[in-house]
């Protein structure tokens, strides 16, 4: 299933509008939405009556009662369109039932060619009888044009629409939690744009697996070695004016241990995240170390934490280390899923990167994977697995390139530009 998006600037609205919504099943186009900005302008049409799934369209005639109800209701599409395509063919023209068709349905949308995915399709057309669809030997159940044409069309959308809403987004430039942050209880996934999502998923996590794969990455020499663990420390605040106070204020004395005790009991708790330096073992603030490390928790945090669907990271490599730069790429393999036997459906990632160090990393273990020569407990990486995308900006328009990489680790296409080239300038 593929769903084809084409967004353009309207000068009328002064903004962007979808222009049109294309979808396709088994690599082949079945029908688009195309429409000029503003509302209740948008058609149904490009039907694509040689897609095996509306082969029916081409035999109008046919009454076979084995027909399923999909079947029925495109030959009832196809008879109330004959006219249309007969006359298309008479005049020479390519919309003959075995070719695209220049059949138009009006759709009601709110502006361009976007409908309101979450009421079913409106259509300029008339329901054919019901009684034709009806399924046998189960609960009769109607299948009328609208609804056919409504999961044809806007089903692939709604897929589309519910995997984009699982997504998470890293920005490039992460927050430093300050002195005063206090994690928010309920999860909100904006959040995770400015990185404070994860300090917050650390604070509420309690099982201590988490929290202890997080570090194995962030301290393992093997890995990121960054020289940091997170740590949640507890603390009792002691209110002032108060008991307590006044106790140790006056000076304390055998007989005031027990209510000492009980005060100490009855202090209110809080935890805070903070990061321990495994190498002189004190605790500190985020804000009182580098940027870097603070940058890179919300990506380890995100790369391992259970959530399918997208996740997307800008810059990941920002203020941090080259040789932290290259174990990056580990990470990423390992959020993708990655193993020898294929790819994970569960996560897929997208990564905005200018770092060459990370993607060495990847072409690296795209090589070994290939010999055989992976070092023990590191994740495998297959050519096929990796799309490596080229952004440049040219005086027309955005340009996207598809750089191929093969089985040793090597680009087949050479860069535009950039990165490598520099790279042997600087070195010869």
């Amino acid at each position: 299933m593929a769903v084809e998006v084409e967004v353009r600037w309207s000068e009328q609205e002064q903004g962007p509008y979808v222009s049109k919504l294309g979808v396709e099943l088994d690599g082949q186009r079945i029908a688009a939405l195309v429409s000029p900005p503003g509302e209740g302008r948008a058609q149904l049409g490009d039907f694509n009556f040689a897609h095996p799934l509306l082969q029916a369209v081409t035999d109008p005639g046919n009454d076979d009662n084995q027909n399923s109800p999909l079947e029925e209701a495109i030959s009832v599409l196809s008879r109330e369109v004959a006219g249309d395509i007969k006359r298309a063919a008479d005049e020479g023209r390519s919309a003959v039932p075995s070719q695209t068709s220049e059949v138009r349905v009006g759709v009601r949308t709110r502006n361009g060619a976007l409908p309101d995915l979450n009421e079913e399709i409106v259509l300029a057309i008339r329901d054919p009888e019901s009684k034709k669809f009806e399924y046998e030997e189960r609960t009769p159940r109607v299948l009328g044009l609208r609804a056919l044409l409504d999961e044809l069309i806007l089903g692939p959308l709604r897929l589309v629409r519910n995997c984009l809403m699982k997504s998470t987004y890293i920005g490039p430039l992460r927050e430093v939690p300050t002195r005063s942050y206090r994690p928010q209880v309920s999860p909100d996934d904006a959040r995770w744009a400015n990185g404070l999502a994860a300090w917050d998923l650390l604070n509420s996590e309690r099982s201590g697996k988490f929290l202890s794969d997080v570090n194995a990455w962030l301290s393992s020499p093997k890995r990121l070695n960054s020289g940091y663990e997170v740590e949640r420390v507890e603390y009792r605040e002691i209110p002032v004016p108060g008991r307590l106070n006044q106790l140790f204020e006056r000076g304390l004395n055998e007989e005031d241990l027990p209510e000492l005790e009980e005060l100490y009991r009855s202090l209110q708790s809080r935890t805070e995240v903070a990061l321990r330096d495994t190498g002189r073992g004190i605790i500190v603030s985020p804000s009182d170390i580098g940027v870097g490390i603070s940058q890179l928790v919300p990506v380890v945090v995100a790369a391992l934490r259970a959530q399918e669907g997208i996740l997307a990271i800008e810059q990941p490599e920002l203020h941090v280390h080259p040789a932290i730069q290259v174990a990056l790429g580990d990470l990423l393999i390992r959020a993708a899923g990655l193993q020898q036997g294929g790819l994970s459906t569960e996560k897929t990632l997208l990564v905005e990167t200018h770092s060459e160090h990370l993607m060495l990393r990847l072409l690296r273990r795209i090589r070994e994977t290939t010999d055989g020569l992976l070092p023990p407990g590191v994740d495998s990486l297959q050519a096929e697995n990796l799309s490596v995308i080229y952004v440049e900006t040219t005086e027309q328009a955005v340009q996207f390139r598809v750089l191929r990489v093969d089985r040793e680790g090597e680009f087949i296409d050479r860069w535009p530009k950039g990165f490598f080239e520099e790279r042997a300038e600087e070195l010869f």
